[in-house]
């Protein structure tokens, strides 16, 4: 089972002209919502919000629950189909970036693993500028302050479980650099076999046959910089 970003759904508000918006998310509302999808223990609150963020669900692999006409499915309904289909999951994987820390609760499950990916924070924030309008109006300055913040708040709060062996902290720009290695030592910490799929998969997954804008601009100012 996997979910994306679940906690972006505790942050969104519909307006009257039903215009989304996004707020900062509480990091305990955060923390407990995650440990209550790992459980398979939502509540009601919980799958109306969870079940509101279409965008994030469409990326999930729970939508035999969603794929239902919403007018025929109850809030009691999302809530046991969701838990039952959590339960069912041998391995449950939830990507999340609104946790500083996943928290004590989180981490005193002795099967959870906190596989931690950390990126240049030049690249978060041309994604935020460029995809999400989180930094609308402030530049590119006053947008990279928060966003460094917060990723020197996670990355120390983090500090603690380093020599955890359930914890693993991996570049974002190794995982570019070499797939299939990185992910074969994720494997391998996981405990899964890095078979012939896995491989096939990765190698498939990180192969294009063109270069974005904003990768070739980066490539194009470290050579520059080289001379």
């Amino acid at each position: 089972m996997y979910l994306y970003e679940p906690c972006r759904s505790l942050t969104m508000t519909i307006d009257e002209n039903e215009v989304t918006k996004f707020s900062n998310v509480d990091e305990g509302a955060c923390q407990g919502f995650v440990g209550r999808l790992l459980d398979c223990s939502i509540t009601s609150d919980d799958a109306e919000k969870l079940f509101m963020d279409w965008v994030a669900i469409t990326k999930c692999n729970i939508r035999a629950i969603v794929d239902l006409a919403p007018k025929r499915v109850t809030v009691d309904q999302r809530v046991h189909g969701y838990n039952a289909l959590c339960a069912k999951a041998t391995i449950r994987v939830i990507k999340e970036i609104r946790l500083v820390t996943p928290g004590p609760a989180l981490l005193q499950r002795k099967e959870t693993s906190i596989l931690h990916l950390v990126r240049d924070v030049r690249a978060v924030v041309n994604s935020r500028i460029r995809l999400e309008g989180f930094c609308l109006h402030k530049g590119a300055p006053g947008c990279a302050k928060p966003i460094c913040d917060e990723m020197a708040a996670s990355f120390v709060g983090m500090q603690a479980y380093h020599k955890s062996p359930r914890y693993r902290l991996v570049r974002f720009e190794d995982v570019c650099d070499a797939p299939a290695t990185t992910a074969k030592a994720i494997f391998d910490w996981l405990g899964f076999p890095f078979d012939t799929a896995a491989k096939q998969w990765v190698d498939a997954s990180t192969h294009a046959s063109k270069v974005s804008g904003f990768v070739l601009s980066r490539l194009l100012c470290e050579a520059y910089a080289s001379r």
